[in-house]
């Protein structure tokens, strides 16, 4: 479970995927997205089906290689 605090009070509560998912209302507390899901993001601002969030930046490159050789 991950918890985020924000002035003083519970703003967050669930697993990594659930709160990473909510990344625009994390970076308006200042907080930021692991660079994987940053990077996923733009992948998928570009068009690219991405399936699932990758936490990792492993989880991602497994990902893009199966894309990859598709």
């Amino acid at each position: 479970r991950v918890l985020v605090m924000h002035k003083g009070s519970l703003a967050m509560e669930g697993t990594p995927e659930e709160v990473f998912s909510r990344g625009d209302e994390l970076k308006s507390m200042g907080l930021a997205l692991p660079d994987s899901m940053e990077i996923q993001n733009a992948l998928q601002g570009s068009g690219m089906q991405i399936e699932g969030s990758h936490l990792t930046m492993d989880s991602l490159a497994d990902e893009l290689a199966d894309i990859l050789k598709k």
